[in-house]
């Protein structure tokens, strides 16, 4: 018993005897971020950083190592004759180790032989993949650059359907007489696979539909990003749960099967709400949802608002078109109506539109009977039906933006109606949008927003026009500091915004982001809706804070509107939505 105690008793002492501290110290690497990482990490010494030191001996034995494990760790970046000088002392109960690293010049490349053979020889990405590396005649020898432009130039064949690549030949050849290194590479990508069989696994949906959906066939050849586009379509369509892609690889055929399995969303959402409002007053309000009513994927949606004073009803019937992902069709009722002291009038819509989009373009057709009944300027109770053959043509350049990339987007959109053909008046509008957001700095870029359009219309027909189909401007997304569609002609309540036939609006606003997800802007607007011969511009100014969520951007504007007759006050502006 007592040899058992003298024993941990001497293993105690022991352990406290080498409780001391160890520092490492590397000094010399300071240009040269990622040597000094790799050596960091070579170092068995290193991982005792600020820690408790091992016992002496094997503190004295990890710093004896050290010059020859910094040497090797500094080879891949072209170091191979580095000066190295290690210093071992104890301060108190701290070792320190320091070691004073002098690189000198890395090894040049003198040969640099690059070959590209088999069906991707001549795909510009891969010569794109080299240039961009550093591996450069007379640069310095970084294996990590060529390790990591060898698995990109292999990982990137792959992605586009050369399941066969092989690398023939990989050499670094480094010369320490001469001082000099050879990199040779020699990729060949052998075939190219195409697309195989593609195999539906649905429960409820028609493989007919599902298919319409394919951008693919037997003769495409294969690439990552058409999987993707597939993918991506089909979660687009708001039918699945869940969709599930699984290519497998046909080295016999050199083809890519695909199994496509789809797991049906819930049929029907809908949702309720109740409010109030100074404008409507009490408001009931009803959304209705059939995500699909049928195995070829028709949808339905119906909005209901029920108020005081106003009340609305759409009831849209959409149809898949042939490329269900890019086109469909919509059926639709609407009704509207409102009593307020902004506005009078009752509209009922019956129409049909035809929506086809391809690539970052976006073209909308659209004829609608309607059928509205309001009050003039005057007062005057006006009845007016109307066929309007409608064209929207949208675009933009926006893929996954970023707040550093330029940003052009616009639409434009004509719209009209004949006497002779279904319509109490003759009329043709013209509306232009655009929106530029310009980079100028890291952490800075301009927004610049503008709107143009014009009514063309005969003087005696413009107060048979509805005011629903005459321009208004003012609110979130147009001049800010003034209510929205605040601003316009009157009509004959004093608050009423009845219209113009004209519309000029223009924005400008400075944007600066503080974090990743934070940003504080500064802005001015300007615009009008009118009907005479130049535009008496109504100013707003303010700032704001912009939120880059998950759910999207919110963005909180404090603004003030300059113009007394249309509201000389601090308004408030919330917004939940896209970026630009």
């Amino acid at each position: 018993m007592k040899l058992y105690l003298s024993c941990l008793t001497l293993l105690l002492a022991s352990n406290l005897a080498y409780a001391d501290k160890l520092t490492v110290k590397i000094e010399g690497l300071k240009g040269h971020k990622s040597a000094l990482t790799n050596v960091q990490n070579a170092l068995s010494i290193y991982e005792f950083q600020n820690r408790e030191a091992p016992a002496p001996l094997r503190v004295e034995w990890l710093n004896d190592q050290a010059p020859e494990e910094i040497a090797m760790a500094l080879e891949p970046y072209g170091f191979y004759r580095p000066s190295i000088q290690n210093d071992l002392k104890q301060e108190g109960d701290t070792w320190i180790a320091t070691y004073k690293i002098n690189p000198n010049d890395p090894i040049k490349i003198n040969d640099l032989i690059f070959e590209i053979d088999g069906e991707g020889n001549r795909k510009r990405i891969f010569k794109t993949i080299i240039q961009e590396s550093d591996l450069r005649l007379e640069a310095p020898l970084n294996q990590v650059s060529y390790e990591k432009m060898k698995t990109t130039l292999y990982n990137r064949a792959l992605s586009l359907g050369y399941f066969d690549v092989t690398f023939p030949m990989h050499e670094i050849i480094v010369n320490l007489d001469t001082y000099k290194s050879l990199v040779h590479l020699a990729m060949d990508t052998g075939d190219r696979y195409k697309f195989g069989e593609v195999t539906f696994h649905s429960e409820y949906f028609s493989e007919k539909l599902l298919r319409r959906y394919l951008n693919i066939n037997e003769e495409t050849e294969f690439s990552d990003t058409r999987t993707l586009e597939l993918q991506e379509d089909l979660d687009a369509a708001d039918y699945f749960e869940e969709v599930i892609i699984a290519p497998t690889v046909d080295h016999q055929t050199k083809t890519v099967p695909l199994d496509v399995t789809v797991t049906p969303k819930k049929k029907r959402v809908f949702s309720a709400g109740i409010g109030y409002s100074t404008d409507i007053g009490m408001r009931l309000s009803g959304l209705g949802t059939w995500r699909y009513l049928n195995k070829m994927g028709h949808k339905f949606n119906v909005d209901l608002l029920l108020a005081q004073k106003q009340r609305r009803a759409v009831f849209n019937y959409r149809i898949p078109g042939k490329r269900p992902a890019t086109s469909f069709y919509d059926i639709y009722f609407k009704y509207n109506y409102e009593d307020t002291k902004y506005r009078d009038y009752t509209a009922l819509i019956i129409g049909a539109s035809s929506t086809h989009k391809k690539d970052t373009f976006k073209q909308i057709y659209a004829l609608d009977y309607r059928n509205d009944k309001f009050r003039t300027p005057d007062g005057v109770r006006m009845h007016t039906k109307l066929l309007v053959p409608s064209a929207t043509f949208k675009w933009d350049n926006i893929v996954n933006p970023v707040f550093e990339d330029w940003v052009i987007k616009g639409s434009v959109m004509v719209r009209g109606a004949a006497k002779n053909i279904g319509s109490d008046i003759n009329f043709v509008q013209v509306k232009a949008e655009g929106t530029a957001a310009i980079p100028i700095a890291q952490n800075d870029r301009i927004i610049l927003k503008g709107q143009m359009g014009h009514t063309f219309i005969a003087s005696k027909d413009l107060y048979h026009l509805s005011p629903a189909l005459l321009f208004q401007t003012g609110g979130d997304n147009s001049v800010r500091g003034y209510r929205y569609n605040g601003i316009g002609e009157r009509g004959y309540k004093d608050d009423e915004i009845y219209g113009g036939k004209k519309l000029i609006v223009g924005s400008f606003e400075w944007e600066h982001k503080f974090t990743k997800e934070w940003a504080g802007v500064a802005f001015v607007d300007a615009g009008d809706a009118f009907n005479g011969n130049k535009p008496n511009l109504k100013f707003g100014a303010g700032m704001g804070v912009r939120w880059f969520s998950q759910i999207g951007v919110v963005k909180f504007d404090i603004a003030h509107g300059f113009d007394k007759d249309y509201g000389d006050n601090i308004r408030f502006h919330l917004n939940i939505g896209k970026e630009i």
